[in-house]
């Protein structure tokens, strides 16, 4: 059975057939039936190394992992992901359990359905996720478990918020407040504020008292600068 379209890096396969594959029948029986990423697909795309996954029972530990095998013996599950990968924080709902370890296939009336957030990325392929609600495992209930990210659908998380820039103080010679923004490249001298003014900076140290447009003497055109920049972003969020 030849793929539906041709192979490429990162491509879910299960392994139906070893015919054609630069392998040793005798040794590689085992694969037969277990699912792996396409890593690279050789020239003349009629082979491919394959990463078997080994996670699953029975065990297979300490055993040949990667294979070169005949594009003929091997099914499409699931096209690789291309764009965006996932990243720590993103939100991921749990669609299935079926390249995941078959530890939590047991789970699996449980798992599918919830939702949480990925905390740990391992390996590519796997990610730790952390769900919104604990559901019953062996030994108590628990609320992290590591899926396949191909059993997972993703979403990327909201960015933050960008945060407001902070002012410190600077002063004119008639003693106004005026808003400078932080952090400065240059401490000495003249600084310009928000209001477009050249003042004095109040440096104590490394330190610059926050600009506060509730103190007396304080340039209400800097006030109304700030304001329109934190509305700006806000609308922008």
């Amino acid at each position: 059975m030849t793929p539906a379209r041709p192979l490429a890096a990162g491509d879910t396969v299960y392994i139906h057939s070893l015919k054609g594959g630069f392998i040793d029948g005798r040794k590689g029986q085992w694969i037969i039936g277990r699912t792996g990423t396409v890593t690279a697909v050789l020239a003349g795309g009629q082979h491919a190394e394959v990463a078997v996954d080994t996670t699953g029972p029975p065990s297979v530990t300490g055993r040949q992992s990667t294979w070169t095998l005949a594009v003929s013996g091997l099914e499409l599950i699931t096209a690789g992901a291309s764009g965006r990968k996932p990243r720590l924080g993103d939100c991921a709902r749990v669609e299935r359990i079926f390249l995941s370890h078959g530890d939590l296939y047991a789970l699996r009336t449980y798992l599918v359905g919830q939702c949480g957030k990925i905390v740990a990325l391992r390996g590519g392929t796997h990610a730790l996720v952390e769900l919104e609600e604990s559901v019953p495992a062996p030994g108590g209930r628990a609320h992290r478990f590591t899926f396949h990210l191909e059993d997972l659908a993703i979403t990327p998380a909201a960015p933050e918020p960008a945060r407001p820039p902070e002012y410190g103080t600077a002063l004119t010679g008639d003693r106004l407040r005026h808003a400078a923004g932080l952090p400065l490249r240059h401490r000495n001298g003249p600084v310009t504020a928000a209001c477009g003014t050249r003042a004095n900076l109040i440096l104590i140290g490394e330190w610059s008292p926050p600009f506060d447009p509730d103190l007396e003497r304080t340039c209400p055109a800097c006030a109304t600068a700030i304001n329109r920049q934190e509305r700006s972003l806000t609308s922008a969020a």
